[in-house]
Parts: structure tokens; C-alpha cells; sequence
């Protein structure tokens, strides 16, 4: 897949990697590197945001405020698998409110191909094929289709500006431009924890160089996989439009990872008739490690 950004209402998370994409998503990150090319360090954010463990279950508030102050949200469980060379599957199943309650979307993610996915309807008690473009907003929120599932490092091309210090982290500055006309932003700067290697801040400028939105992680903590590894990530994340007139967050309130899912588990017969064995409790806590300080 070449883009990233959103999930669905039409779909649900994932990531692509280009040809490091079949590397062991669960692997130590190497020390930091001043020399390290953009291109390696995209493809790095892309495994640690979105591949870790071999698999993963999460509980997902997300709130959506609006220009007037208004704010709705959704509540939703999200369960994601890596298969070998890079693949992916997702299923996304929504719990509240009720307008959206039992409304579940499944994600085939592919490697240098457009993902295939779907949507089961409650009401219309039907499974849809879906096919709204990648980088449309999903759900009326900040957040595009894309960003749920990861941009292949790919489908654009990357340069490290600097070495930078953002909240106490040191990070890579990535300066990326996507390689394809029409992407909805010209620019898109990375701020990469030299560390860990998630991105902490993602500023998307357009032609003018104009902000168009932001992404923050608010939160980043280490939880434990079932096997004992130890798994960076980001709990809280914001996406607010270039103005700061609205934003969307997403607070991931339960997260588990190396569950033991099977790709048989994404089906979909799951999709009408949800997995209750792997959706957690609203409120559950995650296999958290001892935290630490929010940034």
C-alpha cells in the first residue's frame, strides 16, 4: 500500500513497510545514528508505530472536537496480526455509542498493493466491500484512512534535516515528500524518538507552506507482551487542523499484545459475529510496565 494515514468507517489500522517490512517487528532499535538516512529512519517509525509484537488487541476512545466545542466519540476494539513478509490483518469492531455499535471493519494489508477491506452494516445486516480512498477523513475526524494503518516509507522520499530535541527526547527531523501528485499535503516533517524510534510530532504543510494539521503522541509508555517483551507505545494520540480549531485523540485505554491471534480469526463470519474471547472489557487495563512520565 502506498499511503497512510487513516482507518475506516470505512476501514482500520495497519502499516506498510517497504522492503523492511518483513523484518522482525519486535527487534531492539539500534542506537541512535546521526547517519542514519530518512529513508531508514521512516522505515523504522513505520515497525515501531505499527508492528510491534506479532500481534495486538486494543480499546480505543476517540474524541472528536469540534469547531463550535462540541465533542463526540467512539469506543472500539481494534485487533491487528503481522504474517510474514509484511502483511497484515486488522479487524475493527465499534461498541459505542449506538448509531455505531456493532459496525466492524476488516483490513487485509498488503505489501506494494492496494489493501483490500471491508464493512459489516448492522443495520443493513450485510458485509461491504469498501473502496474510499486512503487519504479521505475517516469518521468526520482529523485522522485519514492512511494514518491507521501506516504510510509505505516508499511512497515517498525521505531526508534526515537534523538532530533535534523535542520534550526532553532527542529526535531525527525527517523532512518526507510524497513521490506521487495529488497527495492532499506537499511536506510532512518528522520529529523520530532517536531512541525508540516512534514519531512524537508530524507537521503536514501544503503547496504555501501552510499547516494543515499536527500529530502529537501525548503518551508514551512501555507495555509488556505476553512473552515478557517489552513494547514501546504511543497511548494518546492527537491529531489537530493547522488552525487548532479542532483536533481528534485517540486514548488507547486497554492494549495487549502477542495474544496468540490467527489469521483464521479475520473472517468474515468474525466480522458478524464478533471474536468475544479477544474483546476486552471497557476499562480493562493493558499489560502495562511500570509507567513512565507522560511527555
Amino acid at each position: 500500500m502506498r499511503r497512510v494515514t487513516a482507518w475506516m468507517l470505512a476501514i482500520a489500522l495497519a502499516a506498510t513497510l517497504a522492503p523492511a517490512r518483513g523484518a522482525d517487528a519486535a527487534a531492539a532499535p539500534a542506537a541512535a545514528d546521526s547517519a542514519l538516512g530518512g529513508r531508514a529512519a521512516m522505515e523504522r517509525a513505520v515497525r515501531a508505530l505499527y508492528y510491534a509484537g506479532q500481534d495486538m488487541r486494543a480499546l480505543i476512545r476517540m474524541e472528536i472536537a469540534d469547531r463550535d466545542g462540541t465533542k463526540r466519540y467512539r469506543l472500539m476494539t481494534a485487533l491487528r496480526l503481522n504474517l510474514p513478509e509484511g502483511e497484515q490483518r486488522y479487524l475493527l469492531y465499534f461498541h459505542e455509542p449506538g448509531d455505531v455499535r456493532r459496525l466492524t471493519c476488516m483490513v487485509q494489508k498488503h505489501v506494494g498493493r492496494t489493501d483490500d477491506r471491508w464493512m459489516f452494516v448492522p443495520v443493513a445486516n450485510r458485509v461491504r466491500r469498501v473502496t474510499a480512498p486512503e487519504r479521505s477523513r475517516f469518521l468526520g475526524s482529523d485522522f485519514v484512512r492512511e494514518e491507521f494503518s501506516g504510510r509505505d516509507a516508499a511512497a515517498d522520499s525521505h531526508a534526515v534535516a537534523r538532530m533535534e530535541s523535542w520534550k526532553g527526547r532527542r529526535c531525527y527531523v525527517v523532512e518526507s515528500t510524497p513521490r506521487e501528485k495529488g497527495t492532499e499535503y506537499a511536506r510532512c516533517t518528522s520529529w523520530i524518538d532517536a531512541a525508540n524510534f516512534l514519531p512524537l510530532r508530524q507537521e503536514f504543510r501544503g503547496e504555501q507552506g501552510e499547516l494543515l494539521r499536527v500529530y502529537t503522541a501525548d503518551r508514551v509508555t512501555e507495555l509488556r507482551g505476553a512473552g515478557g517483551a517489552r513494547y514501546p507505545t504511543a497511548l494518546i494520540r492527537t491529531m489537530t487542523d493547522g488552525a487548532g480549531d479542532h483536533w481528534t485523540r485517540l486514548t488507547y485505554e486497554s492494549v495487549n499484545y502477542d495474544i496468540g491471534l490467527r489469521e483464521s480469526d479475520f473472517s468474515e463470519a468474525h466480522m458478524q459475529e464478533p471474536l468475544s474471547a479477544w474483546l476486552p472489557e471497557k476499562g480493562a487495563p493493558g499489560s502495562l510496565a511500570p509507567p513512565r512520565p507522560a511527555r
